[in-house]
């Protein structure tokens, strides 16, 4: 699980989990307060976050 603790659940649009060289990554995107333009986050994930 995920937390954003800043941001609205009407702000995050995508969260997803990928695995890349035994890596796993969790990729957020998150909306702007005019939903016009998305940021992306990629965060390594270790432990329970997997």
């Amino acid at each position: 699980r995920l937390v954003v603790p800043l941001l609205g659940p009407d702000r995050i649009a995508v969260i997803r989990k990928e695995e890349s060289d035994g890596q796993v990554y969790g990729i957020i995107a998150v909306r702007n307060e005019e939903d016009t333009t998305y940021s992306g986050m990629v965060i390594p994930l270790e432990g329970d976050a997997r």
